[in-house]
């Protein structure tokens, strides 16, 4: 019976101290993994910890939340913070914050996203030709729209 005892607290304390060595930055990420929790980072110690220390993700993460938290300046500050670490979701992200207020630095954000040709780039494409015109840009949109065409996005239509 103490053989067993022993061996249960062993394994309790080896998943505690497993936990315990984690990182903030693991912690976040298995944190955002649990569904709805990614509109709560900003409320989480280790996403808080992981941001400040200027993890991208974690960065990214603080300002979705805060975004749901209809926060934008706070949303916006995250983003850009994830944006000097190269986290690529938070060009994404400031482009469709930026759109309505500052059109051209969300061409900037958005043109960042395209050039890393990742999945749903075509989409980006096409949220570009928008603004471009919107601006009264015609050249500039009919351009982004024919990059768009040649994306695999589906979306893209003349």
């Amino acid at each position: 019976m103490r053989l067993f005892i022993c061996f249960l607290m062993f394994h309790y304390c080896s998943i505690a101290f497993a936990a315990a060595l984690e990182s903030d930055e693991q912690q976040c990420l298995s944190y955002v993994r649990i569904a709805e929790n990614y509109k709560r980072a900003h409320l989480n110690k280790h996403c808080i910890e992981a941001a400040k220390a200027g993890v991208g993700s974690a960065q990214y993460s603080v300002g979705m939340a805060y975004g749901f938290a209809d926060k934008p300046t706070l949303e916006e500050k995250y983003y850009r913070l994830a944006a000097s670490n190269k986290s690529i979701s938070s060009y994404l992200a400031l482009g469709h914050i930026l759109s309505e207020s500052k059109p051209w630095e969300s061409i900037y954000w958005y043109q960042r996203y395209i050039y890393t040709k990742v999945d749903g780039y075509g989409y980006a494409t096409k949220r570009v030709s928008r603004i471009f015109e919107r601006l009264g840009e015609r050249t500039q949109a009919a351009y982004w729209i024919e990059a768009c065409l040649s994306s695999p996005y589906e979306g893209c239509v003349r």
